[in-house]
């Protein structure tokens, strides 16, 4: 059984990363308990594999900094649509995209809408990283998706 063992076992390499330092311990040398404790305590830390690195898509405040800008909208949103009629646009300062009043929403409703788009950002966050306008307008884009299915 330990030769079977012993047979699917892979044969150490100095070439890989995790082999290094190799050391190869025989019955009749005399064991480098000192080379093995530096190597284990003052040794190079290998780098992390990029397979395991975790992705950083968005720093600490990303979705308070998305949350505002949603709730900016939304308290645009229902301030301004009762100045215009169905099918009209609004249009927000700093921000390239326009509202397409489809029909008039409630506050309720928005506040759905933007929970549906945190939820969404959290997997996918608007392309552009948090310049002036780029969380409102996909925001917006959202929006009028939504609301002309």
């Amino acid at each position: 059984m330990f030769d079977d063992y012993a047979g699917r076992l892979e044969h150490p390499n100095q070439a890989q990363r995790w082999d290094k330092p190799l050391f190869q311990l025989q019955f009749d040398e005399k064991t480098p308990v000192e080379d093995i404790a530096k190597a284990c305590l003052q040794g190079k830390k290998p780098r992390t594999p990029v397979s395991t690195k975790p992705e950083e898509l968005f720093d600490e405040n990303f979705l308070t900094l998305l949350d505002k800008s949603c709730t900016s909208v939304n308290t645009f949103i229902i301030a301004e649509q009762g100045n215009v009629s169905q099918g009209s646009s609004l249009g927000l300062p700093k921000c390239p995209v326009k509202y397409r009043v489809a029909r008039h929403m409630n506050p309720i409703e928005l506040k759905r809408f933007k929970k549906d788009f945190l939820n969404m950002s959290k997997l996918n966050p608007p392309k552009g990283g948090q310049k002036d306008g780029v969380f409102e307008a996909g925001y917006i884009e959202f929006l009028n998706a939504r609301l002309n299915e």
